[in-house]
C-alpha cells in the first residue's frame, strides 16, 4: 500500500542552518566559527488510506563531517504528533545555537510505531516500523538523512526535512517511512504556528519574552485576542514574570517572534486536584473540532492534537459534569449549551483508554469563524 501524497511532515531548523529547501543545492562556503539560532518546525498531510497518523517524535540532531551530532529537539518522554492536523501547517518545536558549519547528515529519532486511523474512521491500529529502516532499538527508531547544507554564522536560515507520504509505504503489516530534502516552495506558503512551554520574563501590556527549556529567548506578542488562562482550573488569569507557561500562537520564520493565541498558565497544584492523577501537569489535553453534541452532558472531538495521552480513535468523547469550567474567548461567559458542531475546543480532564473519554475539567471553546 502507498500513500498518496497531500502534504508532508517537515522538521525546520532555523537559524545557523540554513534552508535545505531554499539554499541553492545547499553548498559550502560558511564561515568558520560563530554561531546562530536554531528551531524546530513539524508539518504535515495524510494520504487516502488514513485519515491520521501519530508518530512520536524524541529527537532532531544535525552534524557536519568533521563535528559531533548537534541535538536540535530533544523530548524524552516523545512529542506525539498528528500528521493529518498540520496540512499546510509548519509547527515550531524549538530554538537552539549551533555551531556555524557546512550540516550534512540530520538524524530522527521517533518511535518504531505508528498509530494510524483508517479513512474510515474508528480505533486506530498501531503499524510497526519495517526493521530494515534506520536502526531499531528500545521502542525507537533512528533514521540519517544525508544532504549537504551550509550554516552561515550568525544568520537566520532554515532547515527543512520531509517525511515524504507519497513514497511512504506499507508493506506486510508493516511502515516503511521515507525522508527527503524539504521543499521550500511549499514551506514558503505554510502557516507557521509555535507551541513552546518556558518562563515569561518582561512581561508587558502586549508582549514578553518566553525563556524555553533550551536556553533560548523568543519574543511573545500578545493581542485582545490572547487567551490568558490557568491550566489548573481554565480562568483568566494575569500573566506575571517568573510564570511557567505554554504558548500557542504563529511564528514569524523572519524574526523568530510569536503572536500568541493563548498563553497557559502552567500553575497545577497536585493539592487542587482531585479527579486527575497523582501528577496534574500530565493531565490530558485534547485538540480539534466539536463533531457531534450527544446529550446534555456529552460530546465528541474530532481530534486535530492532543498531550499526555495517546487516542485510541481519531475522535474522543468528552463527558462533562455540574464542576467543568467552560470560557468562550470574546464572547463573555459560557456554558454546555455554547457548543455547537465545527467550532473549535481544547479540553482539559483525565483519559481513559478503556471507553476513550476524557472527564473535563475545563473547555475552551474557540469559534471556527476565528
Amino acid at each position: 500500500m502507498r500513500f498518496s501524497h497531500r502534504g508532508s511532515l517537515a522538521l525546520l531548523a532555523i537559524g545557523a542552518i540554513c534552508c535545505m529547501a531554499g539554499c541553492g543545492g545547499g553548498g559550502g562556503g560558511a564561515s568558520a566559527g560563530g554561531a546562530s539560532t536554531l528551531g524546530v518546525f513539524v508539518t504535515d498531510g495524510v494520504g487516502n488510506d488514513f485519515k491520521q497518523v501519530w508518530v512520536t517524535l524524541f529527537k532532531i540532531e544535525a552534524k557536519t563531517d568533521t563535528a559531533d551530532y548537534v541535538t536540535l529537539f530533544d523530548d524524552q518522554a516523545g512529542k506525539l504528533i498528528n500528521f493529518s492536523s498540520l496540512a499546510d501547517t509548519a509547527q515550531f518545536l524549538n530554538s537552539v545555537s549551533v555551531p556555524a558549519g557546512d550540516y550534512k547528515h540530520v538524524r530522527l529519532t521517533f518511535g518504531d510505531h505508528f498509530s494510524m486511523v483508517p479513512v474510515s474512521g474508528g480505533t486506530a491500529v498501531d503499524v510497526p516500523v519495517a526493521d530494515d529502516i534506520g536502526t531499531l532499538s528500545a521502542g525507537q527508531v533512528q533514521i540519517v538523512l544525508t544532504a549537504t547544507t551550509a550554516a552561515p554564522s550568525a544568520q537566520l536560515s532554515n532547515l527543512v526535512v520531509d517525511f515524504d507520504l507519497a513514497a511512504t509505504t506499507l508493506v506486510g503489516g508493516k511502515v516503511r517511512p521515507s525522508l527527503k530534502k524539504g521543499d521550500d516552495s511549499k514551506f514558503q506558503g505554510e502557516k507557521k504556528h509555535a507551541e513552546m512551554e518556558g518562563v515569561a520574563r518582561n512581561v508587558a501590556s502586549d508582549s514578553f519574552d518566553l525563556l524555553h527549556e533550551a536556553g533560548r529567548v523568543l519574543k511573545v506578542h500578545t493581542t485582545d485576542k490572547t487567551e490568558v488562562f490557568s491550566a489548573r482550573t481554565g480562568a483568566a488569569v494575569q500573566l506575571a514574570n517568573g510564570n511557567k507557561v505554554e504558548v500557542k500562537g504563529d511564528l514569524d520564520p523572519a524574526s523568530h517572534e510569536v503572536t500568541a493565541s493563548s498563553v497557559k498558565v502552567i500553575d497545577n497544584d497536585p493539592g487542587d486536584c482531585v479527579d486527575c492523577g497523582p501528577d496534574p501537569n500530565t493531565r490530558a489535553q485534547a485538540y480539534g473540532s466539536v463533531a457531534s453534541v450527544d446529550s446534555e452532558t456529552a460530546f465528541t472531538v474530532t481530534l486535530d492534537g492532543v498531550e499526555h495521552f495517546k487516542p485510541a480513535q481519531d475522535t474522543v468523547k468528552i463527558m462533562t459534569t455540574q464542576f467543568t469550567q467552560y470560557k468562550w474567548p470574546q464572547h463573555g461567559g459560557a456554558n454546555f449549551s455554547s457548543l455547537a458542531a465545527t467550532e473549535k475546543v481544547v479540553v482539559v480532564g483525565t483519559y481513559d483508554p478503556a471507553t476513550n473519554t476524557i472527564l473535563a475539567r475545563f473547555v475552551l471553546i474557540q469559534p471556527a469563524s476565528n
